[in-house]
């Protein structure tokens, strides 16, 4: 079947967005392109073969490492901890000091290996804090990911503390290095923890932006592996396809595949929490009720770890004041649990403001009003 030649359907000029937006897509890649100026058609040609070649690179690239890591500095005289300064700590290889750090000792059938918590303490704060987080080491660590990666048939969590560097040399005998074991550690109970131990009430909350919960869900996207697995697959598609220049199949193509170039990469860091309510999407089968979905609804976003702790306390006293989600004769929607998560995982869970009331807005306008009043006395 021979492919359908389109007329050229725009000048040079017009043409030169395309380009600017390819070349933009594909220095990501370190792919560089001349342009054939011969004909529209050829131009066109050029940007084709250039951008089928990084979408090649793209989806040979190796997936990098990558977690979200805790709100910066200190939290309650807490630190936290990221994916960047764990490295940092490690490639030093000193750190010959008297602090000490906590980590979670994984038993799973016979892979044995610690998760971090946090290091930069005292000893007196990293023996307190174990007593309070034992018995609790599952809301820290994720389990049922581990139970999938050693395919073992139960995960024994314990907690425990010694000198920093003690821990580190003791990793190196186990199953997985501190940086490998990072991402087991389930991120932004750690922030939400020191906000508790902090002991303090936020004076203010952020106001809601719609505008401001969109960009930080673009900007989480990185962070969805699933996603980049998906991305990476379909890029292979695109590597294989050569469309014939403003064809409908190029109409479709050329988007597609420069957003998707865009979309793989190192994830920016993204600093806040998001309180999240969760549901599970029921439907009536003729029978009974029957669960079809999840619906993760956004109660807000961008809060630091003090905020995120006492909004989470709220939600939790009065969950239903917080959505706005009617059910129907065909369709309901039932509360499942309310969580804190990082702002980087808006992506990953699919998060939605749609079906969020009014009620954090409230609360937050009245705490900024009562703020301006304060600075007026």
């Amino acid at each position: 079947m021979v492919a359908e030649v389109s007329p050229e359907p725009m000048s040079r000029t017009q043409f030169q967005p395309f380009i600017d937006l390819a070349r933009q897509a594909c220095a990501r890649w370190e792919v560089s392109f001349a342009v054939n100026d011969a004909s529209v058609r050829d131009a066109a040609i050029s940007v084709r073969d250039a951008l089928t070649k990084a979408a090649h690179v793209a989806a040979e690239s190796e997936t990098e490492l990558s977690y979200p890591g805790d709100t910066p500095g200190l939290i309650g005289a807490l630190p936290g901890i990221t994916l960047a300064s764990l490295r940092d700590d490690i490639a030093e290889g000193g750190n010959y000091s008297d602090e000490w750090g906590i980590c979670f000792r994984i038993t799973a059938g016979e892979t044995v290996f610690d998760v971090p918590l946090v290091f930069g303490l005292e000893e007196e704060s990293a023996t307190s804090i174990v007593s309070r987080i034992s018995g609790r080491e599952h809301e820290f660590v994720c389990i049922e990911d581990i139970a999938e990666m050693t395919g073992a048939d139960s995960v024994d969590v314990q907690v425990h503390a010694d000198s920093w560097r003690y821990l580190k040399g003791l990793s190196k005998d186990l199953a997985l290095d501190l940086i490998t074991a990072l991402p087991y550690r389930r991120p932004g109970v750690w922030d939400v923890f020191r906000g508790e131990l902090s002991g303090f009430e936020p004076k203010s909350l952020p106001l809601w932006s719609e505008d401001d919960f969109q960009a930080r869900f673009l900007l989480s996207v990185r962070y969805d592996m699933d996603n980049m697995a998906e991305a990476r697959s379909m890029l292979k598609v695109y590597a294989a396809w050569s469309p014939e220049p403003f064809s409908a199949d190029w109409t479709a193509w050329f988007p597609q595949v420069t957003d998707l170039l865009h979309a793989i990469g190192t994830p920016r860091p993204i600093s806040g929490l998001s309180v999240v309510l969760h549901f599970a999407v029921e439907e009536e089968n003729g029978f009974d009720w029957e669960a079809v979905n999840a619906r993760n609804v956004v109660v807000a976003c961008g809060l630091d770890p003090i905020q995120a702790h006492a909004l989470l306390n709220l939600v939790r006293t009065d969950p239903h004041a917080f959505y706005d989600l009617p059910d129907t004769a065909e369709k309901r929607f039932t509360l499942l649990a309310s969580s804190v998560i990082p702002d980087a995982q808006l992506a990953s869970i699919r998060a939605t403001s749609s079906g969020r009331s009014t009620a954090y807005d409230h609360i937050a306008a009245d705490l900024a009003a009562k703020a301006e009043e304060g600075l007026a006395a």
